[in-house]
This record gives C-alpha cells, sequence and structure tokens, in this order.
C-alpha cells in the first residue's frame, strides 16, 4: 500500500498531454480530512474528480497530500 506524500515534499510527475497541457495520471489527494482522486496540471494546479457523495468532496487549493493509485489485484 502506498504513503500519502507532502505536496510540500514531491508532486506527481505531469508525463501526459491533455489539452495542449501536460498533466499527471490520477492519484488519490487528500486535505487531511477529506479524501478523492484528481490530477495534477503542469502548472502546479490539481483536477479534482466530482462525486456525488460530499466525503469525497475537497477544494483544489487545499490539497496537502497525494499517493498513487492503489494497483488492481491479479
Amino acid at each position: 500500500m502506498s504513503e500519502w506524500i507532502s505536496v510540500e515534499e514531491h508532486l506527481p510527475n505531469c508525463i501526459f498531454e491533455h489539452e495542449g497541457k501536460m498533466v499527471s495520471q490520477s492519484v488519490e489527494v487528500t486535505d487531511g480530512e477529506s479524501w478523492t482522486r484528481g490530477h495534477l496540471v503542469d502548472d502546479e494546479t490539481w483536477v479534482i474528480y466530482e462525486s456525488n457523495y460530499d466525503f469525497l468532496t475537497i477544494c483544489d487549493d487545499d490539497v496537502s497530500h497525494w499517493s498513487p493509485m492503489m494497483e488492481l489485484p491479479d
């Protein structure tokens, strides 16, 4: 299982091109209270994926940590 990484220490690598910008692969993100999924854009802004559940919603400005997505089982 992956550990949470502080955005102050390291950001995900933006290795995919999408709509003229470089973006990271999808990652788990948290503000320390809630978590959800999203990806980072090369201008260091987060795109947070929408959710129908309020406990999976955070503001992109409040992302404090991220973690790679879990790998699927074999």
